[in-house]
């Protein structure tokens, strides 16, 4: 179960021959299940005609979620790229004919994050940017003033029910991901066999806090080696829990 947190992030811009102004964080707690979303917003004087940035984050606390980056401005190309292992995030927005992205003095909406907490992270995690460009009608940089911004996890409601839901990619090769709540303290276990019962990986064997969290499985068997094509079973067992789920490994 996911709870969410929405974030406005304002960038306001001015021409080179204005001083550029502050960025604004307006943050406001939302009541539907899904991840912490962020929401891209420019404030400019002058009128926008493309954005290229590149964002850092600690892959130790967040994540973003699969294919959640999305354009809000439609008939602009939008194409991204993330570097999961590295934390970064590089976006690059423009009009192939070159049209206007954003009018003068308009609030605009750009683009949609998502991020998730790694590992049940239960704190204010900091998002920086490397660089933000911001191109006007001829190509010219704007000046901007753009800050990093949190994505706040303080508040992330315990799970009402202990839970392993389905993983995803499923087909999967090589890695799959496999969620799941605990309500309560205790003792979990996750552990994929394979169809003749045999134990294949043991993915978790410990006392956990209650929470939302995540493991992958990356196809490998106990001793590290990889294991061969078809379908797997994995099941979490608690004190009050027992399920099972099917995953498909297809090389």
């Amino acid at each position: 179960m996911k709870y969410t947190k929405s974030i406005v992030m304002c960038l306001a811009i001015g021409s080179m021959v204005f001083s550029a102004t502050k960025v604004d964080m307006v943050k406001a707690l939302s009541s539907t299940d899904s991840d912490h979303n962020v929401t891209m917003s420019i404030d400019s004087d002058n009128p926008v005609y493309g954005i290229q940035f590149e964002m850092k984050y600690n892959t130790n606390e967040i994540a973003v979620v699969n294919n959640s980056l999305s354009s809000t401005v439609e008939g602009f190309k939008f194409d991204y790229r993330v570097f999961e292992e590295e934390g970064k995030i590089r976006a690059l927005m423009f009009s192939l004919e070159g049209a206007q992205l954003t009018n003068t003095n308009t609030v605009t909406d750009l683009v949609n994050i998502e991020f998730e907490s790694v590992n049940g992270f239960n704190g204010t995690s900091k998002v920086d940017f490397n660089e933000f460009i911001i191109a006007g009608q001829h190509g010219e940089q704007l000046e901007s003033n753009v800050s990093s911004f949190e994505v706040d996890f303080n508040q992330v409601l315990v799970p009402t029910k202990t839970e392993l839901t389905k993983n995803y990619p499923n087909p999967f090769n090589p890695v799959t991901n496999i969620d799941y709540s605990i309500a309560i303290d205790g003792y979990v276990s996750l552990v994929v066999y394979n169809l003749n019962g045999a134990e294949v990986k043991t993915l978790l064997n410990q006392n956990m806090t209650p929470g939302t969290y995540q493991v992958q499985w990356d196809g490998t068997n106990n001793s590290g080696e990889n294991v061969a094509s078809g379908r797997y079973i994995v099941k979490m067992n608690t004190k009050d829990y027992s399920s099972q789920i099917k995953m498909t490994l297809l090389k």
